[in-house]
């Protein structure tokens, strides 16, 4: 499989829009971690070549699969989100 990008796709920002959009969404949603945000940022762009390569037009694809993807991670378990757990009381 090739994953080599071409030149102008880069410049017409298809590569990189659905990166920063996954970026604004998964830091305003997981208390600001910049962790998750760069997770998101660098798997949305992976997405977007693997649905790329498989004959697939991907439009915002890899933004929402990976927003949702860390979204679930969030409801597994609340360290991957960022919120802290609240104290049980006595």
């Amino acid at each position: 499989t090739e994953w080599q990008t071409s030149a102008g796709a880069i410049n017409a920002g298809l590569i990189g829009f659905n990166a920063v959009l996954c970026s604004i969404a998964v830091y305003s949603m997981c208390g600001q971690d910049l962790r998750l945000t760069l997770f998101g940022a660098i798997g949305a762009t992976i997405l977007i070549r693997l649905f790329n390569n498989l004959g697939l037009v991907p439009l915002a694809a890899g933004f929402v699969t990976m927003t949702w993807f860390i979204m679930l991670l969030g409801w597994l378990g609340p360290k991957f989100n960022g919120t802290p757990k609240e104290p049980e009381p006595a």
